[in-house]
């Protein structure tokens, strides 16, 4: 489903949690923003994304749960040298004054040396995104693939752990 608007919002800092329940949570905003949600959601996986209500700037990144992580070499495919400093934001219009808008599509996670990498579609990206380490491969108003980079080798860990626990048991 195409969500993103055409704008370009200025980068900020990220920060980055996992625990034992999140295996990633990104957050964009240093002060609490009201939200409207973009979920990717089957009975096996949930992935929400957060825009700021005012503006439509993209304010956090939670995967809740997934089916499973794969080990790969993938990166190189994505390109991410060809890229713009920024961060995505998204078509305030389509929520209709709702909060949270789900649609019925599942994603994959990899894991590519220090990078995780959340595949959203198979089209492959025309536009890339930077804010800081994290990537966002865009076509025509979709978000294709999201990279979050220099991730650290206890985080990686952190975020095989909690997903391996969430494939021996269901929470969706």
């Amino acid at each position: 489903m195409k969500f993103l608007n055409n704008k370009l919002y200025i980068s900020k800092e990220v920060t980055l949690d996992v625990d034992d329940y999140v295996p990633l949570f990104l957050n964009f905003c240093d002060e609490a923003n009201e939200q409207v949600f973009f979920r990717y959601v089957t009975d096996i996986c949930l992935l929400e994304i957060g825009f700021n209500t005012v503006n439509g700037c993209l304010c956090s990144i939670k995967i809740v749960q997934s089916s499973e992580i794969v080990h790969c070499s993938m990166l190189e495919q994505l390109f991410l040298t060809n890229s713009v400093d920024g961060l995505i934001g998204c078509d305030l219009s389509l929520w209709k004054n709702k909060k949270i808008l789900d649609c019925d599509y599942s994603f994959s996670l990899f894991i590519d040396g220090c990078s995780l990498i959340v595949k959203l579609s198979e089209f492959p990206a025309d536009k890339i995104i930077r804010n800081k380490n994290i990537y966002f491969g865009c076509s025509n108003n979709d978000l294709c693939w999201i990279v979050v980079s220099k991730l650290s080798l206890s985080e990686l860990n952190k975020v095989n752990e909690v997903i391996s626990k969430q494939q021996n048991h269901v929470f969706l």
